[in-house]
């Protein structure tokens, strides 16, 4: 059987240098996509120049877009041309909803998978199996892990930094009162029970489609404790919004030769009335290591539904997986979705 090939956009960052590594080691055939090629397997991509993203992806069966980019240029221009694209960030509900609107519209024959990683990713599935179980819930709470151990790269720091110091309630964003909501979630060990702050408030769009009009509670801890403790400081005084961006900098602006380990809890239960009726943990080791793990199994069965079932347009992972079908494959890859008591 002849190699798949795929194209890595963002190859020279930690989270797709991961990626690619982690489809060679697969047997995939994998280009890396970057701006400033320097090696015989790199090919030039750069969103700022379509005619470079066109040219890169007439060769691959699939693109990863590893790139935090809220215009989804790549994924537009996959549309158009019939390619098959998965994006591992969080797409801005806006940029999503534009794009569904135009497949719909234009008839285009390509295939986008967004939100294809771990968070979010798996992190979708779970949730579309709890309300799929408990139809009855009216909220749904997440808390993710921030794994400043274990995170490198401006994009990452980029997106903790802006969501940290950005403050809404739920939804809502409002200068006047900025500070997080907290919540105390009880996370199995090695994490333990944990007073977490709102993260992330203003755009769901990632899990809005499965939520319904379920309010969507977001939280977040960070692994490092002193960090953890003086968000937890700040945010009543409502500091957060002026923290810069430079500490978080510190050491964390090169790729490591080898993603790290530190171990990854997120929480995602489904409440009704308040009283928590039933919660699942995701569990793994290392952020980037599984967030390209993950993506690797979703790639598997995202390429099979585009090849056999015709699959075209703009869709989440929950709208052709369900969690029974990949959980086994994400647990030989070492992310184990976990039944908790509430």
């Amino acid at each position: 059987m002849a190699s798949r090939s795929v194209l890595v956009i963002g190859a020279d960052g930690v989270l797709g240098a991961t990626v690619a590594n982690t489809f060679t080691q697969a047997g995939w055939h994998v280009m890396r996509g970057s701006r400033k090629p320097d090696r015989s397997d790199a090919v030039l991509v750069d969103l700022t120049r379509p005619d470079t993203v066109a040219g890169a992806m007439s060769a691959a069966d699939l693109v990863v877009n590893a790139v935090p980019d809220s215009g989804l240029v790549a994924e537009g221009m996959a549309m158009a041309t019939g390619r098959r694209i998965m994006n591992l960030g969080t797409a801005p509900h806006s940029s999503a909803r534009n794009l569904r609107i135009r497949a719909a519209q234009q008839m285009q024959s390509g295939a986008v998978l967004l939100n294809a990683g771990l968070f979010p990713g798996v992190m979708n599935l779970v949730v579309a199996e709890l309300v799929r179980q408990y139809p009855e819930a009216d909220e749904i709470e997440i808390a993710i892990c921030l794994p400043l151990s274990g995170m490198s790269g401006p994009a990452g720091v980029n997106f903790v930094h802006e969501n940290l110091t950005t403050i809404g309630r739920h939804g809502v964003y409002d200068y006047r009162s900025p500070r997080h909501a907290t919540l105390a979630v009880p996370f199995p060990d090695p994490i333990g029970r944990k007073k977490c702050f709102g993260f992330a408030e203003r755009d769901r769009g990632w899990i809005s489609g499965v939520a319904g009009a379920r309010p969507i509670r977001s939280y977040a801890y960070v692994d490092q404790r002193w960090l953890h403790s003086m968000i937890l400081a700040l945010n009543p005084l409502g500091l957060l919004p002026y923290v810069p961006k430079a500490p978080f900098l510190i050491r964390r602006r090169t790729v490591p030769q080898s993603p790290s380990a530190e171990p990854i809890v997120h929480w995602v239960s489904v409440k009704k009335n308040g009283v928590r009726l039933a919660a699942r943990t995701v569990e793994c080791s290392g952020v980037y290591r599984h967030a390209a793990s993950a993506s690797l199994v979703l790639a598997e069965g995202f390429l099979r539904a585009a090849t056999h079932s015709g699959l075209t347009g703009c869709v989440n992972p929950e709208e052709i997986f369900s969690l029974g079908e990949l959980e086994g494959l994400l647990a030989k890859e070492g992310i184990r979705v976990v039944p908790q008591d509430c």
